[in-house]
């Protein structure tokens, strides 16, 4: 039978949990169920007893923020401690350890049960004498570490400042005087594409040596004034500065080296489809403590993307569009559940939409120097502009043409503006949120996957476009929360 199809049967839910902890220093594996289970000598592991234990629902909740904030998958599990009989697990550590949850029949083996879940615990209680609650997250959670904590050192006044990182291309940044003694100068932690370009005071110079095997480069001669630079960032592996190329490379080399993500941790297929049909050119530089997460977050949203960790716990990329990539899910009423379809919200018209691009990395506003009145003025602008306005629903809805800016980490005058034509498409045309739970097999979508909506109301008679923004999924009953954007 195909799993979905037993999904949406009247059959006995089986749950299983695998959660890893460390025991008195040992990193274990302990095992639970909603009904008990005992895998067969064939399953992965075998012989293994998944006591019954799980009390109550296991619910997920996901969702994508239109505005571009992060937000992170997140539940709970009630476990079952009568008379304290695991009171002992409230002595190991489960932070930051996997957790696996998986469902199928208690008749099948181990293996014909489905990952339905792939993420990390965050800690451990107990509400009640008798009960043991863990919550877990997904694993973008493990990317919740600064980008890098390394600085300078030695014994000089700037040791414990802390070393820049600078990622695709970068213009007119501020490097950290590294050795103020040999003048060096520091923009990235470890190897570098080029050094496009040195300025003293805004004007270029010459008499420096480059050094983009350490991210730095040596002054020949005294500076006049502010040194800034414009960088092709890191180049382990080879150069790159593309949103899906930049990010696998943070999530991969950056932040702490115990909760890096490997390639198992990333959906690689996404990632490699997604940069073959978004080859737009980001730049960032990091001069401060910053956070993972952030980051990926900040580059993602430059052309209107989100990262998040799907059910089986790797790391995807998608661009919010309409209608979605993909093929999209069929959704009729007899997908939903009677009487739990709602308009849940409208989302507000943009008639006009606003981006900054190619930023200037250090505002330069007083710049006495002889450079011509043209390139003074660049200076002195942290973004340059892209606006781009849809009239007729300007007049036709009596909103102002004025947008708020956005800023990106985009590069150039003709992606920004492609990518500013796609958001006023997108959002000058009104758009709604559905809300309906539906059946078990919708434990199976995911975020940010294309639907067709049909339904006899809000004029979706003939079916429209739609893509899954809020997914809150209760693993044990079956029942599954939806939110389409459409």
């Amino acid at each position: 039978m195909i799993f979905s199809e037993w999904l949406n049967e009247n059959n006995q839910r089986c749950v299983l949990v695998e959660l890893d902890a460390s025991i008195n220093g040992i990193e274990s594996t302990l095992y639970l169920s909603n009904i008990g289970f005992a895998s067969s000598p064939i399953d992965l592991p075998a012989n293994t007893l998944y006591p019954a234990g799980l009390e109550g629902s296991i619910q997920l909740t996901e969702s994508i923020a239109l505005d571009g904030s992060l937000s992170i998958g997140y539940s709970d599990i009630t476990i079952n401690n009568t008379n304290g009989i695991r009171d002992a697990w409230l002595t190991y550590i489960f932070t930051n350890r996997a957790i696996r949850v998986y469902l199928g029949s208690p008749g099948w083996n181990k293996e014909g049960f489905e990952l339905i879940f792939s993420g990390i615990t965050a800690n451990i209680s107990s509400s009640s004498l008798d009960k043991i609650n863990i919550q877990f997250l997904d694993k973008m959670q493990l990317l919740n570490t600064p980008l890098s904590e390394a600085t300078v050192d030695g014994s000089g006044t700037n040791a414990d400042d802390l070393l820049p990182n600078l990622f695709g291309e970068c213009c007119n940044v501020t490097p950290l005087n590294y050795n103020p003694a040999t003048l060096e100068y520091k923009v990235h932690t470890t190897n570098i594409e080029r050094i496009i370009e040195v300025r003293d005071n805004g004007v270029p110079i010459t008499t420096f040596t480059p050094y983009p095997q350490y991210g730095s480069f040596i002054l020949t001669t005294a500076p006049a004034g502010t040194i800034t630079a414009s960088i092709q960032g890191d180049n382990v592996g080879g150069y790159t500065n593309t949103v899906a190329s930049v990010i696998k490379r943070i999530v991969k080399g950056f932040g702490k080296a115990s909760t890096r993500f490997t390639d198992a941790d990333i959906n690689l297929t996404n990632f490699y489809d997604f940069d073959a049909t978004h080859q737009q050119f980001i730049g960032i530089y990091l001069a401060n403590k910053e956070n993972v997460l952030d980051i990926i977050n900040r580059i993602a949203y430059s052309i209107g993307a989100y990262c998040f960790i799907n059910r089986l716990g790797k790391l995807t990329l998608l661009q919010l569009t309409l209608p979605g990539s993909g093929t999209p899910i069929e959704i009729k009423p007899r997908n939903i559940i009677n009487g739990s379809f709602t308009m849940a919200s409208v989302v507000p018209i943009t008639p006009a939409v606003k981006l900054g691009y190619c930023r200037n990395w250090t505002v330069q506003d007083k710049l006495e120097t002889g450079l011509p009145d043209e390139h003074k003025a660049l200076f002195a602008k942290e973004y340059l502009i892209v606006s781009l306005a849809n009239n007729n629903v300007i007049t036709s809805h009596k909103l102002s043409s004025e947008a708020t800016q956005q800023d990106t980490l985009l590069l150039t005058k003709t992606q920004t503006t492609e990518e500013a034509s796609r958001k006023l498409a997108l959002f000058s045309t009104q758009r709604f949120i559905y809300s309906f739970d539906s059946f078990g097999d919708a434990l199976l979508w995911e975020l940010g996957q294309s639907v067709t909506l049909t339904y006899p109301r809000f004029t979706l008679q003939l079916g429209k476009n739609g893509v899954i923004t809020k997914i809150q999924k209760d693993f044990v009953t079956g029942k599954v929360k939806v939110e389409v954007l459409g």
